[in-house]
């Protein structure tokens, strides 16, 4: 099959199953026609039900700052695939992209010959592409962020140098398990025999499950709270930043300290470069001259909107209060709890039906709708999303990272960066 140009590979890789749940089989192959199951780069995995992303990019900043290169692999993007491959804050070129696809395309296709129960998923390409590509640039760190986590988790089919959990909570449990228990068994996945497992703030019934985990693996666990940042450096050092992020601060923190003797990093460098990290759409702020200040955050389960609520309660008592809520989902579950905890904080809210990948319906957010709020809820697509970004009002804009991702697509030329 002939792919001469970046638009029919991600037309291709969008029609692929996004996931393969409960086999490594598809990826396992790649990796091994592709010799990437061990990198010569120092491999840090990062799982958890939130905070991954966060965590991956203050190590890939404060590195980067310190002189050393660092690929960086994530999911999902925002705007442009090639965000998800990065070595030292650079797009995958749109030449390695192509180069990286043919070359696992080809494996991919050879194997789902042989077998009509054979597939590749487009996270398995991807994650199978970023490894080649790291293989041949040999960056000194590599940071793979995994997609929902788990035993089969395509990211597990690589070896890790070092391993990282940031928090366990509830997200995906038709896929993971229903109680904290076996969500945590799920992302202990990641754990290799004597590899080190750096631990971010996880409940006690989670933290006790990957604490056995560990010792039957021989696996040192080092506890973040050791790391802790105390309330004056955080006002003083990180105020911009949503509180959310002080636990992943402190993971972050963690995995520095940990590996100071292979990557030395100083207290100067981490002091400045950990305050001065940005990750898209976590708490990003935008203003223009219609629409007033917009905050854009990628909360996408209850505990995102938990965390979503403490930073709303904080503006509501500094006197800068949010009216507008703009929301979008993929997931009616996520959608219902998130709903019901954030909706009576706004004045009015907007749902997101129609304009992004995989979203929600009007019917599917009806029965997601608090009953006492209905009255001050409004169902709008993509398109008019813009008319209501002009009423000066403050506003916060959550929950899909897919519709996150195409409102900067349409609107971010518009905005400006506060």
């Amino acid at each position: 099959m002939d792919f001469p140009d970046l638009e029919k590979v991600i037309h291709f890789l969008d029609h692929r199953p996004v996931h393969r749940h409960y086999s490594t089989k598809g990826i396992c192959h790649l990796l091994e026609e592709t010799q990437t199951i061990r990198l010569p780069s120092h491999v840090i995995h990062v799982a958890g039900t939130n905070g991954k992303g966060s965590v991956c990019a203050i190590l890939a900043h404060v590195y980067r700052q310190a002189g050393y290169s660092v690929g960086f692999y994530s999911s999902p993007h925002l705007v442009d695939i090639r965000e998800r491959i990065q070595i030292s804050g650079q797009y995958i070129s749109k030449k390695d992209f192509l180069e990286h696809f043919s070359k696992i395309h080809e494996i991919a296709e050879q194997w789902e010959s042989e077998d009509s129960e054979n597939f590749i998923s487009h996270f398995e390409y991807l994650t199978a592409m970023a490894l080649s590509f790291f293989k041949e640039k040999c960056p000194d760190i590599v940071l793979l962020e995994t997609g929902m986590g788990g035993r089969h988790d395509a990211t597990t089919a690589t070896v890790a140098d070092t391993t990282v959990i940031t928090t366990i909570h509830y997200d995906h449990q038709c896929h993971l398990g229903q109680t904290l228990g076996e969500i945590a068994h799920e992302k202990a996945g990641i754990l290799l025999p004597h590899v080190p497992l750096l631990v971010g703030n996880i409940p006690e019934e989670a933290f006790n499950v990957i604490q056995k985990q560990a010792h039957d693996l021989g696996v040192p666990m080092i506890p973040s709270r050791a790391f802790g940042i105390d309330d004056e450096t955080w006002r003083r050092r990180y105020a911009p930043l949503p509180l959310y992020q002080r636990d992943n601060m402190a993971t972050a923190c963690s995995v520095v300290q940990w590996l100071q003797k292979k990557f030395p990093l100083s207290s100067q460098i981490w002091a400045q470069a950990s305050s001065q990290f940005y990750w898209p759409c976590r708490w990003e702020r935008f203003y223009n001259e219609m629409a007033g200040e917009m905050i854009l955050d990628g909360a996408h389960n209850l505990e995102g909107a938990q965390a979503i609520l403490r930073e709303i309660e904080n503006h509501r008592a500094n006197g800068t209060p949010f009216q507008q809520l703009i929301f979008g989902s993929i997931e009616m579950d996520r959608a219902r709890h998130m709903l019901a905890l954030l909706v009576p904080h706004f004045e009015e809210v907007f749902l997101v039906i129609s304009g992004y990948e995989r979203h929600l319906s009007g019917k599917d957010f009806h029965s997601c709708i608090p009953e006492n709020f209905r009255a001050r809820i409004q169902m709008i697509t993509l398109e008019q999303a813009g008319n209501f970004l002009a009423k000066k009002k403050k506003i916060l804009i959550t929950g899909s990272l897919y519709m996150l991702g195409s409102l900067l697509t349409s609107y971010r030329p518009l905005w400006r960066s506060v």
